[in-house]
C-alpha cells in the first residue's frame, strides 16, 4: 500500500474495527480470508505514521494492533505434526477477528441503510420541527442510553425480519412518525404495563414502518411521554409509560 493511501485521519473511522475494513477495502481481500501478515504490516504502519505525526491514538487502536500481532504470531508457527483425529477441524486463528467484522460490517450497514430511509421518507411527507432530527444527542432523549444502543436494538429487530420469510404486500400501508406515536401509546395504555420495543411490531413489518416506531419511540421519550431502559448492552429495550400524555390522545 502507498504511503498517499495512509495518510489518512484517526476521527475518519469509528474504531479499530472501521480501519481494518478499510484496510481489507483497499488491498481488494476477501473478508473471509484476510492475509493477517499483510494487514498488520499495513495496520501497524499507519499507527506509526499517526505517533510520529504525534497525534492522540486511541487506546483500542493498540489493543487491535496487540490481536493482530498475536494472530500474525500463530499463522507463522510451524503447523504441528501430532496425529489428530478424523473429525477434528484445525481452528482459524483469524475466525473470531472475522466474526467481529462481519457484526460490524451488518451493524454499520444497517445504521447506513436507516439514514438512507430516512432520506428517502424526507421526499415522501414534510416533517414537523418537532420531530427528532437525525443527529439529535440521545442523551437528551433517554437518560442512560447512548444511541450505540437503541441501533443494537434497531439492528436486532432488521436481522430477526431478514431471517424469517416476510409476506410482501402489493399495496404497502404508508407510516407516519405521529401516526405510530399514536400505536405505541394505544399499546402502553392496552398492556397497562411496559413492553419490549420488538414486540411494537410482527413477523409482516417492512422497514417504512420499522423506521417510522423507531423514530417515534424517540419522539416519545424526548417528550417524557414513556421512558427507555436497558438491563445490560444488547438487551431489549423496555418502553415504559410516564402518564403524561392526554388519555384522550392514547386512545385515538
Amino acid at each position: 500500500m502507498a504511503n498517499s493511501e495512509l495518510t489518512i485521519k484517526l476521527n475518519d473511522f469509528e474504531g479499530p474495527l472501521d480501519l481494518l475494513l478499510h484496510l481489507i477495502r483497499v488491498s481488494e481481500v476477501s473478508i473471509y480470508d484476510i492475509p493477517i501478515v499483510q494487514i498488520t504490516t499495513q495496520y501497524m504502519t499507519y499507527l506509526n505514521q499517526m505517533e510520529a505525526n504525534q497525534l492522540d491514538v486511541a487506546g483500542e487502536y493498540f489493543v487491535m494492533a496487540a490481536t493482530l500481532m498475536k494472530i500474525k504470531a500463530r499463522t507463522l508457527l510451524p503447523k504441528r505434526e501430532e496425529p489428530v483425529e478424523p473429525d477434528a477441524e484445525m481452528a482459524d486463528p483469524r475466525e473470531e477477528l472475522v466474526n467481529q467484522l462481519i457484526e460490524y460490517k451488518k451493524y454499520k450497514g444497517a445504521a447506513q441503510d436507516l439514514k438512507a430511509l430516512e432520506e428517502t421518507r424526507k421526499l415522501q411527507f414534510s416533517r414537523s420541527e418537532a420531530e427528532v432530527p437525525i443527529g439529535t444527542e440521545l442523551e437528551m432523549v433517554a437518560p442512560g442510553l447512548t444511541t450505540q444502543d437503541l441501533q443494537q436494538a434497531l439492528l436486532g429487530l432488521i436481522n430477526k425480519r431478514d431471517s424469517k420469510t416476510v409476506i410482501q404486500r402489493i399495496h404497502a400501508d404508508r407510516f407516519t412518525v405521529e401516526q405510530q406515536m399514536k400505536v405505541v401509546m394505544n399499546q402502553l395504555a392496552k398492556n397497562k404495563q411496559p413492553i419490549y420495543f420488538e414486540n411494537l411490531l410482527n413477523s409482516h413489518s417492512d422497514s417504512d414502518e420499522l423506521v417510522a416506531t423507531f423514530l417515534s419511540v424517540l419522539e416519545l421519550a424526548k417528550d417524557h411521554e414513556l421512558s427507555l431502559t436497558q438491563k445490560y448492552q444488547f438487551a431489549s429495550i423496555k418502553l415504559v409509560y410516564q402518564g403524561k400524555r392526554k388519555s384522550k390522545e392514547a386512545q385515538a
